[in-house]
């Protein structure tokens, strides 16, 4: 219904049902399925996207907002120089540290957006892949300064 192959959309659902979400896995995966469309990213990329955005941020498979989630993502995809496919890759590896850093979502999809649409991506001066050593680097109470070169 949506242009993409119903493999897509079963294989959705299979995801979400292995990640937990039994009762919410019909819904979650026609948000996915959305989400492929709207962010031109494959069934696996907006899949993994939702599960890693909704275990950090414990919004229990909240369709309502991991569609609000999905609707920033997209937002910021198509009014700036970035992709949902780069804030995905973003958000699988600072999103459970972020989110115990008491760091919004919103804030996060901000985030992400403005360091990949300068085309470098999440990488140190050395060209290194930019990773947080632990969850005190981006504590507000005890912020310790993060560099990125871009």
């Amino acid at each position: 219904a949506y242009g993409v192959m119903a493999s897509d959309y079963l294989s959705g659902v299979a995801a979400f049902t292995r990640a937990g979400y039994r009762e919410q896995a019909e819904d979650l995966a026609e948000l996915s399925t959305k989400l492929q469309v709207a962010g031109e990213v494959s069934a696996e990329t907006a899949n993994q996207l939702l599960i890693a955005t909704d275990k950090a941020y414990g919004f229990n498979g909240s369709v309502t907002e991991l569609s609000s989630v999905m609707d920033k993502m997209t937002y910021v995809d198509h009014n700036y120089a970035t992709s949902v496919e780069k804030i995905a890759e973003g958000m699988g590896i600072v999103a459970p540290v972020a989110a115990q850093a008491h760091m919004s979502v919103d804030e996060l999809i901000a985030s992400l957006g403005t360091i990949t649409a300068v085309g470098r991506g999440l990488y140190d001066k050395n060209g290194n892949r930019f990773e947080i050593p632990n969850v005190a680097a981006l504590d507000r109470k005890s912020y310790k300064k993060i560099e990125l070169y871009l």
